[in-house]
């Protein structure tokens, strides 16, 4: 330093108010060149002092760099405090502040402050060590507020790293977390080196490291390795939470090394000795290897800034709702010398030290070797026992002495719960539509909630890890989807309710079980059953010996067929049985038919044999035919055609008439007279009368009267047979068959025999407009994997009075409309099975990440495209 009086230069060490022995804290400020100061210089070694810095006068005030102690700390101040700044030459002020606060007042403030701003002070109300007013730490004696800001921040522990910057007009917050200290300091591999050292000859020495320290990473690119990242800002948008594993192989986690080339060497600015510079200067330098591979991704959870929440996990997700839940509680910190020791019975990470490992596990042993994926979705409930009462707290659990891990059994002797899972009283459903609500436990939560509620009844959403998902209630409800199927269970009812339909396809069979009784009801219209082949129908099995009938009963009322149309159209009454190329067969221990009765209206019953161009045959032991008194059997002959009857039998209790010879091979009974109309021949034999006894021996004659009476009695009879009774036929065969059953839409006319016929509905009415059905996942799966199974072709039900029919949803949608929607991927590529495409590298995104889009679909017909498994 100068000193004034013309001296030489000489050399000064400033004065301190603190302690220079080896250890403590050392007082660190300095002097800048050209400061004055007031020095005391010893008389005889020729050294000096300085006592401390002189403060100039301010006489440019547009020159001074004054700071605040308190950002809009002089808003109200008294107007005496700036009255002379107002007047005329300042009213001859001299600013002697010494560049201290523009704030500054006599309350003995301590600190100091920079021109750039910085500064550190003290005072009875605040504390503060600040760059500027957005970065510092500030305490305020009010309200015992502690502020802590930074335009970037970072934020450092053993086991994280919190780094939020402002990045060019992008403003970042990331957080990572490791379990284990090795991997914060950037080790994979337990073991390898971490920290380097270098001697002070390394970094002291210009020609040396001097940007070096004692201690360095041993990597100069070490990277800390967080398996959870946690990213909120641009990076995260919404949010971002990662976990991840490392990658196999990778020793220990870099940044990737610039391509600025080697360091140069530092400016030289110390002062040589005479024989220059010391001659065991050091040097060294750190690893520089780095390698890249991707880490094992575990789970995702991304919240977009349109609000999309997106969670996936690798190994699965559980969503569940339960009532015991064991909370470790803390019984000593971390300090405590009788809590976990390495050196006596804890093993550190399950790593280090002397206790037992700490088992965990993600896969539960499955022991069903041919279905295992289904045991897994079986046994939910122990991989939740195992996830909630082990898994998520194992790390407290091997903690012995620092936590207390409580037992779900202990806080059922608290009285917390009794279990998780009730077991519900599934009698009450033989007398009642639902359960009841079980009893809840009443627990307090503070003075707002005071007691509420909560139920030993356990729900929960399993996505598995083998891609099974079980959705639970705590009644005994669930749907189980795994290993290809898909299993709705309930202990009470399983309702499949649409507001329009309800619609079960099955590529191989439909298959209704039920242990009761299976209702079908339509309450508008029709219910159809179609077979390609046989529909077979069974009441009263033989396994038992209670009752068991089939009842086809109609109530409709009309006489009419119309079946001119098809569908929902058709109109007609009554029960038919139609087999137009096979046969209507009644096999049973007795048949009775009849009409009248009851409800049931009288009527005829008539058999019809191809309007008598056929036979009807009757075989038994005894033919039995009961009449009224009055009544009589008629037989007519030549009644094919209407009005053809020419002759005919009668049969009364009165009168029997026989239209043709005849001939018995037995004898003949009359108690009565025989009439004819010609002569009585006997060929063997005799004619035995009662007045040849008495000796009329000849055969008396019939003359006159008697052979008018026997003619008219004779003409009588052949009127009967051949006019009056075969009148009677034809006007049966008028009112009865013609007018009945053979006239138009009714159902002996052969026309209405020819189309009254099974058909589905016709396409007007489903009345679908705008039908299109859209491939399975599996369907898709298979087809993108070239694996697709059988096609689906429905046969079509032929009616004469409107040609093919078809099922849901009918001939337009199956047949001709293409409404089977088959869609590819523009992301997701197929290489042996689904992988995302790939983004290419910044700056040249892909254009399915750019400007994403679905891939346009392509409809195809449904009929013999639509994918089916059926068994062989």
């Amino acid at each position: 330093m100068f000193v004034e009086k013309s001296r030489a230069p000489i050399i000064a060490s400033a004065l301190s108010t603190t302690s220079q022995v080896c250890f403590g804290a050392s007082a660190l400020n300095t002097y800048a060149p050209g400061t004055p100061v007031v020095v005391m210089v010893h008389d005889k070694i020729g050294q000096a002092y300085i006592i401390g810095s002189v403060p100039s006068v301010l006489d440019i005030g547009k020159r001074a760099y004054h700071d605040y102690i308190s950002q809009a700390s002089r808003k109200r101040v008294d107007d005496c405090h700036k009255k002379y700044i107002k007047e005329k030459l300042n009213g001859q002020m001299i600013d002697w502040s010494c560049w201290r606060p523009w704030d500054a007042t006599l309350a003995s403030e301590w600190g100091a402050v920079s021109t750039t701003g910085i500064g550190v002070s003290v005072d009875d109300f605040m504390l503060r060590a600040s760059v500027n007013e957005f970065c510092g730490l500030y305490g305020f004696y009010h309200d015992q507020l502690l502020r802590v800001a930074g335009w970037n921040m970072q934020v450092w522990t053993a086991g994280s790293e919190r780094d939020a910057y402002m990045d060019q007009a992008e403003c970042n917050d990331t957080t990572g977390y490791s379990p284990y200290p090795w991997e914060a300091a950037g080790n994979i591999e337990i073991g390898m080196p971490m920290i380097k050292e270098f001697k002070p000859k390394d970094y002291q020495c210009p020609l040396g490291v001097p940007y070096y320290s004692h201690w360095e990473n041993d990597n100069e690119f070490q990277q800390p390795y967080h398996r959870t990242q946690k990213f909120f800002g641009y990076l995260g948008q919404g949010s971002r939470t990662v976990i991840h594993a490392p990658p196999k192989g990778v020793l220990r986690w870099t940044y990737k090394p610039g391509s600025a080339g080697s360091a140069t060497p530092p400016y030289e600015s110390s002062i040589r000795g005479k024989d220059g510079f010391s001659p065991d200067c050091g040097g060294g330098s750190k690893e520089r290897d780095h390698e890249e591979k991707p880490v094992y991704g575990l789970q995702e959870d991304n919240t977009g800034l349109d609000g999309r929440r997106f969670i996936t996990s690798s190994k699965g997700i559980v969503l569940s709702k339960r009532i015991l839940l064991p909370i470790p509680q803390r019984l000593r910190r971390p300090e405590s010398g009788e809590g976990d020791d390495t050196e006596r019975d804890y093993k550190a990470a399950s790593m280090f030290g002397s206790g037992p490992d700490h088992k965990i596990t993600g896969d539960i042993k499955t022991t069903d070797s041919k279905w295992p994926n289904m045991q897994r979705a079986t046994a939910v409930l122990d991989l939740h026992g195992y996830l909630f009462n082990y898994a998520g707290l194992h790390p407290f659990y091997w903690h012995a002495k620092d936590y207390k891990t409580w037992e779900e059994q202990e806080l059922r002797q608290e009285g917390y719960a009794d279990v998780n899972q009730k077991i519900p009283e599934f009698s009450q459903l033989k007398g009642s539509m639902y359960l009841k609500e079980p009893t809840p436990k009443e627990w307090k939560i503070d003075h707002r909630y005071n007691q509420q509620k909560f139920y030993e009844q356990e729900s929960y959403i399993s996505l598995l890890e083998d891609g099974g998902v079980v959705i639970g209630d705590g009644y005994g409800g669930e749907i189980r989807m795994v290993a290809g199927c898909v299993i709705i269970s309930a202990p009470g009812d399983v309702w499949l309710k649409g507001g329009r339909d309800v619609q079960a396809w099955g590529g191989n069979d439909v298959i209704l079980r039920a242990n009761k009784s299976i209702d079908i009801s339509a309450t508008e219209k029709n219910v159809r059953i179609k077979a390609e082949r046989n529909v077979l129908v069974l009441a009263g099995n033989d396994s038992t010996d209670r009752e068991g009938g089939i009842l086809l009963e109609s109530r409709g009322k009309t006489i009419e067929y119309d079946f001119e149309t098809c569908g929902d159209e058709i109109k007609f009454a009554g029960v038919v049985a139609r087999a137009p190329h096979s046969n209507v067969v009644g096999l049973a221990k007795q048949i009775y038919m009849r009409t009248g009765g009851g409800e049931v209206e009288p009527g005829d019953i008539v058999l019809d044999a191809a309007q008598g161009s056929n036979d009807v045959i009757t075989k038994s032991n005894n033919l039995y035919n009961y009449l009224k008194e009055s009544g009589s059997v008629y037989h007519f002959f030549g009644g094919q055609k209407v009005g053809g009857t020419n002759k005919a039998n009668l049969f009364q209790q009165s009168v029997t008439c026989l239209c043709g010879p005849i001939g018995t091979d037995g004898d003949i009974f009359c108690d009565g007279n025989v009439l004819c109309d010609g002569s009585v021949l006997v060929a063997k034999g005799h004619i035995l009368t009662e007045a040849a006894a008495k000796g009329a021996i000849f055969v008396g004659p019939c003359d006159g009267d008697c052979q008018g009476q026997v003619r008219a009695a004779v003409e009588r009879f052949k009127n009967l047979i051949d006019v009056e009774i075969p009148n009677v036929g034809n006007q049966i065969d008028t009112q009865k068959l013609q007018e009945m059953w053979y006239t138009e839409k009714r159902a002996g006319n052969e026309k209405v025999m020819t189309i009254m016929e099974f058909s589905f509905r016709r396409d007007e009415d489903y009345n679908i407009p705008d039908f299109m059905l859209y491939e399975d996942r599996w369907q898709q799966m298979a087809r993108l994997g070239g694996k697709s199974p059988e096609k689906w072709t429905e046969r079509p039900v032929t009616a004469k009075s409107c040609g093919k029919t078809f099922p849901f949803p009918g001939d337009k949608w199956l047949n001709s409309e293409p409404a089977y929607v088959e869609q590819d991927f523009k992301i997701v590529q197929i290489e042996d099975g689904y992988i995302d495409q790939s983004r290419g590298t910044a700056p040249g995104l892909s254009s399915e990440y750019a400007e994403p889009e679905f891939k346009p679909n392509q409809p195809k017909i449904i009929n013999g495209n639509y994918p089916i498994i059926p068994r062989t």
